[in-house]
């Protein structure tokens, strides 16, 4: 089940061992990190972009800073942002449901969207209820609210803009708040993802008495369908009438709402009320930034910097099994293409797959592959009370992500916490927010990029801070230098698993 980082924190299954490992690393790490100081200041490269290159590569680890991006044209005063997220991860049951991943298999997807930065799978064995309310914008404009208010001449249409749901029960499997998404092809429309299970309620009162249809666009792995779902109601002047969706035979995926007007009257009012998203099957979890909720109707624009995802496994020694699969995919790809009866099967297909023994756990962080990845996104629009109005980020033109995909031998068995750390820049209107201007040449940026080149993204758990910066270390010193001589500490830090 997801939770936030108190819950996960303090969740009593992890071992004592975790903890000590914690320790170890921390020790080692520094000497590490010391010592590629040391040499950084005898090479080519400055100590500064050897700081940058650690950034990108352990984001929010403990001794790593946030650098706010520069180019060649940057006047901007932003502010930063390191956030976390710890997670506990369930496991699909068999046998594995229609739109649902496989027996005994987990799967996260670290994405370059702060509004919806993690996907994450849960089981939600107990069959627990999740409501979400949804805000959407009139015909109007004006703040999103939970009875937008659409003119609508007959035989026209209107695109329902929901701009988020917040969190009505206990249960919040999409955190606090779930944010909208666009897909190109519908650039008025707005997209919320269903889980096979979801039901989707929306009243509709028309001021005229006649027909509406309600419609639905739909995106999923095959890619885009127009009015997938098309339900006609007859209404009476003033009536609420309910219109109720229950993803039964229909497949998971991002799902837009749109209202036509079939009364044969022109200058119809429509009033769309008590939308609601529930659901007490599997959920894939749709998960923004840490904490961007609370801070995002100050946010102008904002860019990831960097993000990992790293995957402990806390289970006694003698209960550890199965693999780990993980790759970054391309930009525009779909993550949805990785729900399959066999999804780690289906991942390690990919030739830049790497594959890890789940005992021991893995790391991994996003590497950019383009300057696009480091623009400063507008994905949502403020007003000028704060109110945040609208939500696009994009669904089906995506930046690169990383996949992770576990599976294990016995689900029930199974013990790991998921971290999601996160480096952010963003511009803001809050004058609480400590705001500067990138002070650095964007080709110390570049140089630092170019330092992570060839760095690989994906670890064992206990080896991945000593490999990175070792790495980092031999590209900065050049390769006649020799290695930093690393292997007494990371033999200790491999013992400390034993």
């Amino acid at each position: 089940m997801s939770s936030n980082k108190q819950k996960a924190k303090s969740n009593k299954s992890q071992p004592k061992a975790a903890a000590a490992v914690n320790n170890v690393l921390k020790k080692e790490v520094g000497l590490i990190r010391s010592n590629v100081r040391s040499v950084s200041q005898m090479a080519s490269a400055s100590k500064l972009e050897a700081d940058i290159a650690e950034s990108l590569c352990l984001p929010g680890e403990e001794g790593t800073s946030v650098y706010r991006w520069a180019d060649a044209f940057t006047t901007k005063k932003t502010a930063l942002a390191h956030p976390y997220q710890m997670t506990v991860p369930s496991f699909g049951q068999a046998p594995a449901t229609y739109g649902m991943i496989g027996q005994f298999e987990h799967l996260a997807v670290a994405t370059r969207n702060p509004l919806c930065s993690l996907i994450t799978y849960d089981q939600n064995s107990s069959g627990t209820v999740a409501n979400y309310s949804i805000y959407a914008r009139g015909g109007g404009g004006g703040a999103p609210s939970t009875a937008p208010q659409f003119v609508i001449d007959n035989g026209d249409v209107a695109d329902v803009s929901m701009t988020y749901a917040l969190a009505a029960s206990t249960y919040q499997p999409h955190g606090p708040a779930l944010f909208a998404g666009s897909v190109s092809l519908v650039p008025r429309g707005r997209f919320f993802w269903f889980d096979v299970g979801t039901t989707f309620d929306v009243t509709v009162t028309s001021s005229q008495t006649g027909g509406v249809s309600v419609e639905c666009d739909y995106w999923g792995p095959r890619g885009f369908a127009s009015n997938y779902i098309d339900s006609q109601i007859a209404l009476t002047a003033g009536t609420p009438q309910l219109f109720h969706l229950k993803l039964v035979n229909q497949p998971s995926g991002y799902y837009s709402l749109r209202i036509r007007n079939a009364t044969g009257v022109d200058n119809v009012t429509f009033t769309v009320s008590a939308m609601t998203i529930s659901v007490k099957s599997s959920v894939f979890c749709h998960l923004a930034s840490p904490s961007l909720w609370a801070t995002v109707g100050n946010i102008k624009s904002i860019r990831v910097l960097a993000h990992s995802l790293k995957m402990t496994n806390t289970a006694a020694l003698i209960s550890r099994s199965g693999r780990i699969a993980i790759r970054q995919t391309e930009n525009g790809s779909n993550w949805q293409t990785y729900i399959q009866a066999d999804s780690w099967s289906h991942l390690v297909k990919e030739s830049d797959t790497s594959n890890f023994e789940a005992a021991t756990g893995c790391y991994g962080f996003l590497k950019p592959t383009q300057p696009q990845d480091l623009n400063l996104l507008v994905n949502h629009r403020i007003d000028d009370q704060y109110n945040i109005v609208d939500s696009f980020w994009p669904i089906d033109t995506t930046l690169a992500s990383i996949v992770m995909v576990t599976k294990v031998a016995d689900a029930s068995a199974a013990s790991f916490v998921l971290t999601e750390r996160i480096n952010l820049e963003f511009e803001t209107v809050n004058q609480f927010y400590d705001t500067e201007i990138a002070v650095a040449e964007d080709r110390v940026f570049n140089n630092a990029v170019n330092l992570i080149r060839n760095v690989p993204q994906f670890y064992e758990n206990p080896l991945h801070m000593g490999e990175i910066l070792n790495k980092i270390g031999s590209f900065i010193r050049g390769a006649a230098e020799g290695f930093i001589k690393y292997a007494p500490l990371v033999t200790k830090v491999a013992s400390a698993l034993l």
